[in-house]
């Protein structure tokens, strides 16, 4: 290949991890890889960023926001911008009607961008940027009386259910017996669209649980994270 001047040669959008291009360090010209470069400033930012307690968490979500926006913004040129949320309900969630549809809420957002929950009942997962994103709950479910009950869990997207997207779990047992329903959906999402996690029981004594255990924190009726993976 010829010589060329750099406004010669023909232009990369997305460059793998594994490209190689010349750097100049320690004023000698070197080659060095995408992977090596992202990783480096990567490395710089999050060794700048300032940890409180023994469990290392964020002083804030102030802090946590500027920190990953600074990732972003150093970053997005090696790969895909992260997009996120982080959000829960601090209420019970009650399917007071036989086999009706319920749309979950989360009235906390913990952080979040470019991930936001919307409308008037805070049901709606907005996404503002496209892409492939992971969308994961966990839900504890209970019920008031000893009669047996199946929940059902999927995902709807616009308004509209999404084919193959639900999952039954069965509740026995007595009363208060509350358990566990956590999976996860990906999704192909285009600006500022709309998910929501619906739910529907067999039961009208079922309810989706917020608890203040003697041990431990608060648990929340669901927990709700979505992250860009693509």
């Amino acid at each position: 290949m010829p010589d060329l001047p750099i406004s010669g040669l023909p232009s990369l959008i997305t460059p793998e991890p594994t490209d190689v291009f010349a750097i100049v360090n320690n004023s000698v010209t070197k080659k060095t890889t995408v992977q090596s470069v992202g990783s480096a400033v990567f490395n710089q930012i999050s060794s700048s960023v300032v940890l409180t307690s023994q469990s290392s968490s964020f002083a804030s979500s102030t802090t946590f926001n500027s920190y990953t926006q600074s990732i972003n913004n150093a970053t997005s040129s090696f790969g895909v911008t992260s997009y996120y949320g982080s959000f829960f309900h601090t209420a019970s969630i009650l399917l007071s009607v036989t086999n009706a549809s319920y749309s979950a809420s989360f009235n906390t957002t913990d952080f979040a961008y470019g991930v936001s929950i919307s409308g008037s009942n805070q049901d709606k997962i907005k996404i503002t940027n496209p892409g492939v994103y992971n969308i994961q709950f966990s839900a504890q479910l209970d019920k008031t009386n000893s009669s047996n009950a199946t929940v059902y869990i999927w995902l709807r997207k616009n308004g509209i259910d999404v084919p193959i997207s639900n999952t039954g779990v069965a509740i026995f047992g007595g009363a208060n017996e509350a358990l566990a329903a956590a999976w996860n959906f990906f999704v192909s999402a285009s600006a500022n669209d709309y998910y929501q996690l619906m739910f529907a029981a067999t039961d009208n004594n079922t309810r989706i649980l917020y608890a203040t255990p003697s041990l431990g924190p608060a648990v929340p009726s669901i927990i709700l994270t979505v992250n860009r993976v693509a």
